[in-house]
């Protein structure tokens, strides 16, 4: 599973953990429903306005939507946890 679809898995399971449609989460985001399922399926990568939109809405930061990857406030960027294939 590649960096993509583990996002898109992320942003699903705590969709779904909040008990939120995809049309909702899609509505409160400010996003075309297309766009979201596209995300979820892992089809279309997060863009960071729409990872900052979700992850708000969702109550969580980027980094947990990104799931295997965090930002590195030393070096300024995204970095890939180890363990994680990043691909």
């Amino acid at each position: 599973m590649n960096l993509r679809q583990r996002s898109g898995a992320k942003v699903r399971a705590m969709r779904e953990g909040c008990g939120m449609t995809q049309e909702a989460l899609a509505s409160r985001c400010r996003l075309p429903l297309s766009a979201l399922a596209l995300i979820e399926s892992g089809d279309a990568a997060l863009g960071s306005e729409e990872l900052v939109k979700i992850a708000s809405v969702l109550g969580t930061t980027p980094d947990v939507l990104l799931d295997g990857v965090r930002w590195d406030q030393d070096q300024m960027r995204f970095v890939v946890e180890p363990g994680s294939s990043g691909d």
